[in-house]
């Protein structure tokens, strides 16, 4: 499950968000839509393209999974520029309140698998 992309530098609390956002993607049992909804909310924080970029990524609110090459491509950027957007993005939620908080109100479950305690 965890399935660290080896291309992607990400502290400590950008791997918690990132496994979250793949358990979002792929287990309706354990992320109800009303966590989704606020996880789409989170990542308005983010702006419109960088969001954009983290849903297409991870495959989220319905949408298949894009590999950072072909969003490197859509966007007209470096392979590595994108990882670093990627990254960034992950970590500027990842500290955020916010987030903090929802992790808090997690199920212990998904608290666990994501690293929380």
């Amino acid at each position: 499950m965890d399935n660290l992309p080896e291309e992607l530098r990400l502290d400590r609390f950008s791997i918690q968000l990132h496994r979250y956002l793949q358990l979002a993607q792929g287990s309706a049992l354990l992320v109800s839509n009303a966590d989704k909804a606020n996880l789409n909310i989170l990542l308005t924080m983010l702006g419109a393209v960088d969001k954009d970029i983290i849903d297409a990524y991870y495959g989220l609110f319905g949408g298949s999974r894009k590999p950072v090459e072909q969003l490197a491509l859509k966007y007209r950027v470096p392979q590595s520029a994108m990882r670093e957007i990627i990254a960034k993005d992950l970590h500027r939620i990842a500290i955020s309140p916010e987030w903090q908080m929802m992790m808090r109100r997690m199920k212990p479950i998904v608290q666990r698998k994501i690293g929380f305690v």
